[in-house]
């Protein structure tokens, strides 16, 4: 049994790719009632869950950059729908200015490794309205501190 068990995580551990994802950190957009995970991490490419869209704000730039440790990477095709890039979609980083709220979009790699195993993953990305600051004062207030 315990045997199994070790041959079934070396088995798992030797799937990973090594390859991980991530994006400016700097860009993130939330609403008042989202869960605010750790946002841009570098994540191992095959852990980023495809059921969860990461949010931008309007007319915002983001850079997506795979890195790769190992050196197994033969080849990148990005591609997204949603967004303006002027990036050179086979490039490690991938730049999309995410200027349309009216609908949501994607952003998806294709790594071949050097070896022919393919990796796709796609992500949701939601852009949303840029938040402005509006105050105002109640009446006769308007000038104190």
């Amino acid at each position: 049994m315990s045997v199994f068990l070790l041959s079934s995580i070396l088995n798992t551990v030797y799937s990973q790719s090594n390859i991980n994802l991530t994006w400016d950190s700097s860009v993130g957009c939330v609403e008042y009632d989202d869960n605010v995970d750790e946002f841009g991490v570098l994540v191992p490419i095959e852990e980023i869950s495809e059921e969860v869209c990461i949010k931008f704000c309007e007319n915002t730039e983001v850079t997506f950059s795979l890195s790769d440790p190992d050196g197994n990477i033969d080849s990148i095709l990005w591609d997204q729908a949603g967004g303006i890039t002027s990036s050179a979609n086979q490039n490690p980083d991938f730049t999309v200015v995410w200027n349309n709220v009216a609908n949501s979009g994607n952003i998806s790699v294709q790594v071949t490794l050097l070896d022919g195993t393919i990796i796709r993953k796609a992500i949701c990305v939601e852009v949303i309205a840029t938040p402005i600051a509006a105050f105002t004062f109640l009446s006769g207030l308007n000038d104190r501190c």
